[in-house]
Order: structure tokens, then C-alpha cells, then sequence
């Protein structure tokens, strides 16, 4: 069990985003609002799609949350993650959940979700996830030390 801490936004709603992050890079993946706490994926309209990507891009350049981002990227140095965090006022952020199995990249419920969302939102994670996948060199576990009594290999020897 952990304490319920009753986080809002400027609207009154509660809002978790969940951002992967992909060899350090954030990528905003979904912003949901709900005047219940326990915020849900709902069907999506036209227009509730297009908020979201704009609230996402407005997310995105804030000056806090590209703070928050810059500074879980740096501690947490893991090649592919997640994180869902809620928005409350101002520059307040809530940590909801991270874990390395996050999911990002499943296809959206309908083929109008597909067709406005997959170009603005999850292509970039689909491109960024491929290319760091296929690019063994740049995986941390080949490039650093394990710490447990064992040396990694270096990057140049993972190259070859």
C-alpha cells in the first residue's frame, strides 16, 4: 500500500502521462485526464486526440519537465524505460510508476486513433526503439562494468 496523494491540474483533473525513455531520450507517449483518480484510457474523439497532442508538445517544451525528464534520464540508466508521472499545478509532478517492461509501443484501439496519433506520437518510438536495438554497440550493459565482481566488455570490444 502507499498514501493517495490527490494530485490536479489547473483544470481540476487528475493527469498521468507516461513518457519512455530510448538510450536516454524522452519521448512522450500518452496524456490521459480524468476527474476521477484512477485515470483510464477512454475512447477517444477527434477532438480529444488532437488535445492531446497539443498538451503533449506544450508538455514537452516546459522548462520543469524538461528538467524532470534531463534529470531521470541521467539517474536512471537504463537503454529502454518507462515512466508515468501525474501533472498537478504549476511545475508539481507526481511519480506514479517506472519499470524497464513499461509498455510503448502497442497500437492504438481504433484505426482513427492509429491513423492521427501513430504519426505524431509513436512512430518516433517505434524508430528510436529499432534503431537502439539494432545497435549493440550503444547498449549500456556492453559498455559499463556490472559491479558485481565482473567487468562488462568496452565499447570497442562489443564492436567487434
Amino acid at each position: 500500500m502507499t498514501q493517495f496523494v490527490d494530485m490536479r491540474d489547473e483544470a481540476g483533473l487528475h493527469c498521468k502521462v507516461r513518457i519512455a525513455f530510448i538510450n536516454r531520450q524522452p519521448f512522450f507517449r500518452h496524456a490521459f485526464s480524468s476527474p476521477d483518480p484512477i485515470v483510464r484510457t477512454l475512447p477517444r474523439t477527434a477532438e480529444s486526440m488532437d488535445k492531446e497532442i497539443e498538451f503533449l508538445a506544450g508538455l514537452e517544451r516546459r522548462p520543469a519537465v524538461r528538467a524532470l525528464v534531463a534529470a531521470l534520464a541521467e539517474r536512471v540508466r537504463l537503454n529502454f524505460w518507462g515512466i508515468d508521472i501525474g501533472i498537478g499545478t504549476g511545475d508539481s509532478f507526481l511519480f506514479f510508476e517506472a519499470t524497464a517492461a513499461m509498455s510503448i509501443t502497442q497500437a492504438y484501439s481504433t484505426q482513427e486513433e492509429h491513423d492521427r496519433l501513430f504519426p505524431v506520437l509513436l512512430e518516433r518510438i517505434h524508430q528510436a526503439l529499432s534503431a537502439a536495438v539494432g545497435s549493440p554497440a550503444s547498449w549500456d550493459c556492453w559498455a559499463k562494468p556490472s559491479g558485481h565482481g565482473k567487468q562488462g566488455l568496452d565499447r570497442e570490444k562489443a564492436q567487434h
